[in-house]
């Protein structure tokens, strides 16, 4: 007997199951906060509202003004001061930026507003009696600058105060000339037996140049000196070759990158050696020491036609 061998077929589905991968979305809120002036060094003002829907996010500012007043914690968002000078409620009622977030290639920015208030417990002296000279004549420096001395007749009258390095040609010769600005306070309106607490020295630019092809670069080096004048002069006969002396030691320098945004500059630890050594200090020498670079920071001085540009100081105490 022969038996039949029916084959059977087994039906198998198959359910391929396709997820879309999550779109990355970054939410995060402008920033505001109010502060008295003059806070202390690296004062956290607090942290960037941010979210991410997966992974982390990655903190910076890309624009403020002014320049290096903030800082920001890259992975958490915290927001801190980085320049507190430039927290004057006389000078800037508003701090203002851009913060980014980046997560990926996706990013979200948000804005920066930080308002100033008064400190009602400062008191303030403005001191708008300043002499100033301008200097010029050929810089010492390099060792090649084989031109004769010139001992150039100052620009007390001018309306610009011009610290400079450049190239020229005279009488046949390769020179590198400099010009440097003196200053001078008439200290005699400061009351007796106050406790200064900050100086600034107000001057308002009226261009700053860089030496081309080279500028601007974050790694130039240009600085812009302040320093000391310890030796007596006359604002209306010093010149190139009977320019007084400085103090090397008694100096601050900044970056010439960053005075672009500046027209306040701290010198509190200068004018306080002034002050109290005012035998042996007579003003403040600007200058920058590099030798035919091309380049020039000029400020409006004592005898241009807008009063509210000229120089001063403010001075404050308690």
């Amino acid at each position: 007997m022969k038996k039949a061998i029916v084959a059977g077929l087994i039906a198998v589905s198959i359910i391929i199951s396709c997820s879309q991968e999550e779109e990355t979305v970054i939410t995060m809120a402008d920033f505001e906060a109010t502060i008295v002036e003059n806070p202390s060094p690296n004062k956290v003002l607090g942290k960037i509202n941010a979210s991410t829907n997966h992974g982390a996010l990655t903190f910076s500012i890309i624009e403020q003004s002014p320049n290096n007043a903030l800082q920001i914690n890259s992975s958490t968002g915290e927001l801190m001061i980085l320049n507190e000078s430039l927290f004057d409620f006389e000078t800037y009622e508003k701090i203002t930026g851009t913060v980014l977030a980046v997560n990926g290639n996706v990013n979200e920015s948000a804005n920066i507003v930080v308002t100033l208030t008064d400190d009602l417990n400062d008191n303030i002296i403005e001191l708008t009696d300043v002499l100033d000279a301008n200097i010029e004549g050929v810089d010492p420096e390099p060792w090649w600058n084989t031109s004769p001395e010139i001992n150039s007749v100052n620009f007390q009258d001018s309306p610009l105060i011009i610290i400079n390095s450049y190239e020229s040609t005279f009488d046949g010769f390769v020179a590198c000339f400099a010009s440097r600005g003196l200053l001078d306070f008439d200290l005699k309106s400061i009351p007796a037996n106050i406790n200064i607490t900050s100086v600034e020295l107000v001057l308002y630019k009226e261009s700053v140049t860089y030496c081309p092809p080279c500028g601007p670069i974050e790694n130039q080096n240009t600085q812009l000196y302040f320093e000391l004048i310890d030796a007596d002069w006359d604002v209306s006969t010093v010149n190139w070759g009977n320019q007084p002396s400085t103090d090397n030691n008694q100096t601050i320098s900044l970056h010439i990158l960053d005075i672009e945004e500046m027209n306040n500059f701290d010198i509190t630890d200068l004018f306080l050696e002034l002050y109290n050594n005012q035998n042996i200090y007579q003003g403040l020498m600007l200058k920058i020491t590099e030798s035919c670079i091309q380049e020039s920071v000029s400020f409006f001085s004592s005898n241009y036609s807008d009063a509210g540009k000229r120089p001063r100081l403010i001075i404050k105490y308690n």
